[in-house]
């Protein structure tokens, strides 16, 4: 059988650190150029979703911050690396919404795909859209799991919040901005949005106009071979550290 786990001194580099953000818990874990774990080279920070009977199910966009900088700091100095690490990259659970001020800061915790307080506006703005249009060009149904209703549920539940809004952006994209400095949204997260139309790569115009929200208030998608901007970024102009030892900016 394949050895997916090996001893550090038989890893090959260059080495890479793989973070993952699901459910229970942020992992990391370093792997070798072949794609098998090093070692003893991994650790997990545990956490769980805030649930409750109205349909909430959200969990603080910091605290996984912060889980991401323990678990790096965890399998960059828990023991010898056997190698340089040339890359750090990393996956969240999918369909995730952050609305974060116009200083990078979060208005709302992390809402999940397991949010069902929205069910109300699925209802209404299936009434007033072609459902079977935006499925076809979206791939994704109108369901409480998506972000156009999660939008206007905020905007009628949390006016206030809404207003001062700047950005509204997943999970991923969030983070990003915290530990890079620069908003980065994958193209796999934001079709997970169920807002973006497969033909364009662009957020569906009828959506944005049902939730009232303008298009520059949702991130651009990068594409996995595009480079995530550092200089000339329009928003937000500050940048950060993200206090791992590897020194990455």
């Amino acid at each position: 059988m394949p050895r997916f786990n090996i001893p550090a001194e038989d890893a090959q580099g260059p080495l890479v650190v793989g973070i993952d953000i699901g459910s229970g818990g942020t992992r990391a874990a370093v792997y070798d150029v072949s794609g098998r774990e090093v070692g003893t080279l991994h650790h997990k920070e545990t956490h769980a979703f805030t649930v409750d009977d109205d349909g909430t199910s959200t969990i603080d966009a910091d605290q996984i911050v912060e889980e991401i900088r323990a678990s790096l700091a965890a399998v960059l100095t828990g023991s010898p690396l056997p190698g340089e690490v040339h890359a750090i990259g990393f996956d969240t659970f999918a369909s995730t919404l952050v609305a974060v001020d116009a200083a990078g800061n979060a208005l709302t915790p992390c809402i999940t795909y397991a949010d069902t307080r929205c069910h109300a506006q699925v209802d209404r703005l299936a009434g007033s859209l072609d459902v079977d249009s935006l499925h076809e060009r979206t791939g994704a149904r109108l369901h409480s799991s998506y972000t156009a209703p999660r939008l206007a549920w905020l905007r009628e539940e949390q006016p206030e919040v809404f207003a001062r809004t700047a950005r509204f952006m997943a999970l991923g994209e969030y983070t990003a901005l915290k530990l890079l400095g620069t908003a980065a949204l994958g193209t796999a997260s934001a079709a997970w949005s169920g807002m973006i139309d497969r033909r364009t790569g662009q957020y569906v115009p009828e959506l944005l106009e049902a939730v009232g929200v303008d298009p520059a208030m949702m991130g651009t998608a990068l594409d996995p071979s595009d480079a995530i901007p550092v200089e000339g970024t329009p928003w937000p102009p500050s940048s950060r550290s993200c206090g791992a030892p590897c020194g990455c900016r």
